[in-house]
């Protein structure tokens, strides 16, 4: 006898995800510290990474501008030290450097985190207990991130070749694909290494399996949760232009009074309110993100057990083949 087509929506994993990321809202930190690194949505990366191609600059420096969040200060700021005498040009790198070290660190850490504390559907979460485990599993956490960003870079480095370089679409959608496929498994690598205990290389293992076997779902799911992404990202937008009208206003009387103070004060003000607010949703977008992909691992591996799909897309076609039952 045949196994039923899944039955498991996409709605019921939003809202548990909903549910958990507004519960544990101390989460909210690790998914700020984990976007240092993994920013973005899935399909997000995607799109900056086939954008960077498009890019006549310095192709390694839109390389990593768009893998760290704040490289391009970094940049800024390192451009500043060449002015300097050699012996603050060396203290200068020095800071810049085990800055970078020390927020790789925390943000590697951060991305265990978050997935040890969104597994947690008790009132509170632990702090010490979910850091002491992430940090058990810092150096898989790690090397799954490594290989995640060298397979983008080496796609990148690929696809820069000057014969392939121009307005070819095709080629410009296989990259975007392709990026796409490796977010998701390391999504699901981060998750089999924290969850199930397992080894990085182990992990990513059963994540290609997870994959391969719920291709469409997968996919579906990147691209809800994308929308998901640009909606936060719409929602900082009209913050930003609500604060600008009243701070524009202001702005304009300060200025007419000359007065410096309050034209200071004002910009401060505007920067801080848009940082918060920046930081919060960072993080609410990444602890909600966590958890979705969580619990569509854990259904998806009972599916493939079972044979069976959790694409709506294909569900969809069964039905209108007019077959209930029907193994993939």
């Amino acid at each position: 006898m045949q196994t039923p087509i899944s039955t498991v929506s996409y709605r019921v994993l939003l809202k548990d995800a909903w549910r958990i990321s507004m519960r544990h809202r101390s989460l909210w930190i690790f998914g700020l510290l984990a976007s240092l690194i993994n920013s973005g949505g899935i399909i997000d990366v995607a799109m900056r990474s086939g954008a960077r191609l498009q890019t006549s600059s310095s192709f390694f420096e839109h390389l990593l501008d768009g893998t760290f969040i704040g490289f391009g200060l970094m940049r800024e700021y390192l451009s500043l030290l060449q002015t300097f005498d050699p012996t603050l040009l060396s203290a200068g790198v020095t800071v810049v450097i085990i800055t970078l070290l020390a927020l790789m660190f925390a943000s590697i850490l951060s991305q265990g985190a978050l997935v040890v504390g969104t597994t947690a559907d008790g009132k509170t979460v632990h702090l010490k207990a979910t850091l002491s485990r992430a940090l058990a599993h810092w150096w898989d956490l790690a090397l799954i991130l490594i290989l995640s960003r060298a397979s983008i870079t080496f796609l990148l480095l690929i696809f820069a070749i000057p014969s392939l370089m121009g307005q070819n679409i095709i080629l410009l959608s296989a990259l975007i694909v392709c990026v796409i496929c490796i977010q998701i498994i390391t999504m699901l690598s981060l998750v089999e290494t924290i969850i199930h205990r397992h080894h990085a290389l182990w992990a990513i293992r059963q994540a290609f399996g997870i994959f391969f076997r719920q291709i469409p779902a997968t996919f579906e799911l990147g691209i809800l949760l994308f929308l998901i992404y640009m909606a936060g990202v719409t929602l900082i937008a009209s913050v930003y232009y609500f604060l600008s009208v009243p701070a524009g206003i202001l702005l304009l009387a300060a200025t007419v009074a000359g007065n410096s103070f309050l034209i200071n004060m004002i910009n401060i003000s505007v920067f801080l309110i848009m940082l918060v607010f920046i930081g919060i949703t960072t993080g609410w977008l990444a602890t909600f993100q966590t958890r979705v992909w969580i619990q569509f691992a854990h259904h998806a591996k009972h599916a493939n057990l079972r044979h069976i799909s959790l694409s709506k897309i294909v569900r969809f076609i069964h039905r209108c083949n007019g077959l209930s039952l029907s193994k993939v």
